[in-house]
């Protein structure tokens, strides 16, 4: 029988891998549970967190309100960028760099505002009040109650002071801005003091330096007769030299043609005889020729080479270009020498032309080099006169500036005694320490979480074991005001809570008579979750264990027991943990005909069964403690009466030792059909339960799910519950 109501193999109760797995598994709100988990994580700390709030706020409350109220009183101040100048030039760096030179400008008033001179300028003016002017109370408080602040894209300068009274606050600042004004404006009468000094002193050395200069100038001009002509006028030298070097320029020309004429007559001869050279001798000689030629044509044409008047007209033409060649050698020579000649004449002018020109030069060179030094001497005398008459003329001004003193700064707005404190500030402190002190909760929180190795919410049970949780049984009150807690460590005090057999018969009791409903409601959901694990063949012979003691495994089995015979299914209790018993005492039905006498032979053919409260729950206790309760619980005695039992009963439960104390839960492992493993909440460590759980399914046992214990509801899940269940 046993073996047909068997559960599947653990591995079906792994992940779910149906159709819809990978929607499930890839879901991205499991990011939004990871955020509830830790929002669960600081709400299950609430009291520590709240104890640091706490802890926090209540030495800010009373710092804040014992704290003496100071009320603030601010005053605005202009100040116009104005530097000092001794010299009335403007400097290239203030032309092409004035925004920086702005921003110094006014970061140093910053630092003079909040300069410790100043400070002493005021604490110097509050001393010479009377004794009995409350404002002499705030010299020691100067520096730490003054501040001053910039206010940005502006001329503008805040100044203020804190101070218990009002009117001292805005007498103060005032003090403040008054004394700021009187200083810079001591400064520049220093600064000009000084000025007007170094002015006189430069005055009188820059005067010597004049005459002196002037001195030298005039007898520079009489040593080398220099007579002062007007600037960029030429000089007559110059003006001579000017001349020569244009005559210069006219010979080198006809030199140049003189010798051009010398080399072409000296190219020419007779046969390359120049036309520009033609006499009228040569040209009637020419004449004479071609006549001569013509005639000696018309004889050979008419008597032949050899007739007598032709040999002769032959001869005569000889004769007349001989002559013809005579006369142009003669003409050629004449002409060369008189090329020659004009040659010579043009050389000795340019000779005689340069010597003037460099005699000439030489003198406008002593006369620069003379005039080089007189113009030094004459611009050393201008510079001196035009520094003078500046120094002069900045003297005269500093003179005259000398009321003008506050037209760069002033103040817009005086200080004013205000009416409402400014510190403490109630609100900001109240709020600043509650979030310190919840800061140092969440951290806590954090700290304490991170070592935390235990287990407090059925989703961490999913994600440590990949098993289902079967639910969570919460610690609430019972209704009669006591603590439920379904730990063995409170066992004692069930009885006490629960109704005695004899009332729960006549009054019919269920879940909610002697456990608060949500404690009744989880037990319930616990049940479902084992009816629904397999729903063809739920299992019937179901053990209940932990990893360690003191998880309430007993209790949770006693309340599922009952729950099952309240549904109206008959339900038998199977006290298997001899070591410690603890339902046979919660139940009150004692050891006769226990467990333990039927597996070692003492009690025939059965163990004895105990009724309970309700007519479909029985029991079976553990019997008096064996030596050896491992080698009973092997016994196949015991799988008789499981086999035996569950064609009597529709659910039989067992209550197994601890799997990691002791060896008999892994013994009963595999003889039932699945086996719960009870965690108490924020305890048990998560390493354990991985041991216990490896062990069981080592043991060949099934786990149908982790049921966990002492679960703590968050606020939204109680107010769900309670207004559903209502």
């Amino acid at each position: 029988m046993s073996n047909i109501i068997k559960r599947d193999s653990p591995a079906s109760l792994g992940p779910h891998t149906g159709p819809h797995a990978g929607y499930f598994g890839s879901d991205p709100s499991e990011e939004r549970l990871e955020a509830r988990l830790f929002i669960h994580r600081l709400f299950r700390r609430k009291y520590q967190i709240l104890a640091f709030i706490l802890a926090a706020l209540i030495p800010t409350a009373i710092f804040t309100f014992l704290a003496t109220p100071l009320y603030r009183s601010y005053a605005l101040i202009q100040i116009n960028p104005d530097p000092v100048k001794v010299l009335p030039f403007t400097e290239i760096a203030d032309l092409t760099n004035a925004t920086p030179y702005y921003e110094v400008y006014m970061k140093t008033q910053e630092q003079v505002l909040r300069g410790q001179t100043l400070n002493a300028r005021v604490r110097q003016r509050l001393k010479s009040e009377k004794d009995s002017d409350p404002i002499r109370s705030e010299i020691p408080y100067l520096y730490k109650r003054y501040g001053v602040r910039r206010i940005e894209n502006s001329q503008l300068f805040e100044i203020s002071y804190l101070s218990p009274v009002p009117e001292v606050a805005a007498n103060v600042v005032n003090i403040y801005a008054e004394e700021y004004i009187k200083e810079l404006f001591q400064s520049r009468q220093d600064t000009r003091q000084k000025a007007r000094k170094l002015l006189e002193k430069e005055l009188q050395g820059i005067e010597s330096q004049v005459e002196a200069s002037e001195k030298e100038l005039v007898q520079y001009a009489r040593k080398n007769k220099i007579t002062g002509g007007e600037p960029g006028k030429p000089d007559l030298v110059e003006q001579k030299l000017a001349i020569l070097a244009t005559q210069l320029a006219d010979i080198e020309a006809e030199l140049a043609g003189a010798e051009s004429r010398v080399e072409s007559i000296k190219k020419a001869s007779v046969d390359n005889f120049p036309d520009k050279f033609m006499t009228p001798g040569l040209s009637t000689l020419n004449g004479k020729i071609l006549e001569l030629e013509h005639d000696l044509t018309s004889l050979r044409t008419t008597y032949g080479e050899n007739w007598p008047a032709v040999v002769q007209k032959r001869n005569e033409i000889d004769l007349v270009r001989r002559q013809f060649k005579r006369e142009k050698s003669i003409v050629l020579a004449q002409a060369l020498d008189q090329a020659q000649l004009d040659l010579r004449t043009v050389e000795r002018r340019h000779q005689l032309i340069s010597i003037s020109m460099n005699e000439q030069q030489k003198l406008l060179d002593r006369y620069r080099n003379a005039s080089i030094q007189y113009n030094i001497l004459r611009r050393e005398v201008e510079t001196n006169q035009n520094l003078y008459e500046g120094l002069l003329e900045r003297l005269r001004q500093t003179s005259v500036t000398a009321g003008l003193e506050f037209g760069n700064i002033h103040i817009v707005e005086p200080g004013n005694a205000s009416k409402k404190p400014y510190s403490p500030k109630i609100i900001w402190n109240l709020g600043l320490g509650g979030l310190a002190g919840l800061a140092l909760g969440i951290c806590f929180a954090l700290i304490m979480d991170f070592w935390d190795n235990s287990i407090s919410t059925l989703e961490e049970v999913e994600q440590l074991a990949h098993l289902p949780a079967l639910g969570a049984i919460p610690r609430i009150k019972t209704i009669k005001g006591k603590i439920a807690a379904g730990s063995e460590s409170s066992k004692s005090s069930i009885p006490g809570t629960m109704l005695s057999i004899r009332e729960q018969h006549k009054n019919k009791a269920t879940l909610e008579t002697y456990l608060s409903p949500e404690a009744a409601e989880g037990i319930r959901t616990v049940c479902a979750s084992i009816l629904l694990s397999k729903s063809d063949h739920p299992p019937r012979i179901i053990m209940v264990t932990s990893a360690t003691p003191a998880e309430g495994k007993s209790t949770i089995l006693n309340y599922l027991g009952r729950a099952f015979a309240e549904n109206g299914s008959k339900t038998l209790f199977v006290e298997s943990d001899m070591r410690k018993p603890a339902l046979s005492e919660t139940l009150g039905i004692g050891t006769e005909g226990g467990l333990s006498l039927y597996l070692s032979g003492h009690v025939n053919p059965l163990p004895k069964i105990h009724s309970t409260a309700n007519p479909n729950l029985f029991a079976i206790s553990a019997g008096p403690k064996p030596p050896n309760p491992v080698n009973l619980l092997n016994s196949e005695k015991l799988d008789a009466l499981l086999n035996n039992m569950s064609y009597s009963y529709q659910f039989i439960l067992l209550d197994a030792p601890p799997v990691l104390a002791v060896a008999d839960a892994r013994v009963l492992c595999s003889k039932v059909d699945g086996i719960i493993l009870v965690v108490r909440a924020g305890r048990t460590p998560r390493n354990l339960i991985r041991r216990a759980w490896n062990l069981i399914e080592a043991s060949g046992g099934n786990i149908l799910g982790i049921v966990l214990n002492e679960a703590t509801r968050t606020g939204s899940e109680s107010s769900y519950y309670s207004y559903y269940y209502q």
